[in-house]
């Protein structure tokens, strides 16, 4: 991220100012675009697979909470449906505790990573 700043910083101080429309820019700056738009890719690959691990991950965490805590057919708990039965006896439950100390913790993983996969997995709202 730091080299894209600096790279763009450099791009906006030798960027003509009335630069015509349809006229390449010199070699320099389409060097310095491709490197960036490389980066930018570097970087979306990475976060796509922090998500895509991460969500992994968290449904593995949960299939060995619910072996732990005895739920029937564990194989079936992932993080979302982990969340959602803590939530539902987040009072009297087994997991209360859990539930009171990380509740902040566990919806935000859950809203990010299925937020991810909605929006560039499930649902692609782009060409």
């Amino acid at each position: 991220m730091r080299r894209i700043n600096k790279l763009n910083y450099i791009l906006e101080n030798i960027r003509p100012k009335n630069h015509p429309g349809g006229v390449p820019y010199p070699e320099d700056m389409q060097r310095i675009y491709r490197i960036v738009h490389e980066l930018e890719e570097y970087m979306k690959i990475d976060y796509e697979s922090i998500f895509l691990f991460g969500d992994i991950l968290l449904d593995q965490w949960s299939l060995t909470v619910a072996y732990l805590v005895g739920f029937p057919k564990p194989s079936e708990f992932s993080f979302y449906r982990l969340i959602e039965h803590i939530e539902k006896e987040s009072k009297s439950g087994r997991l209360s505790k859990v539930w009171e100390a990380k509740r902040a913790q566990m919806i935000w993983l859950d809203s990010h990573i299925r937020f991810y996969r909605n929006r560039f997995i499930t649902h692609v709202d782009r060409p």
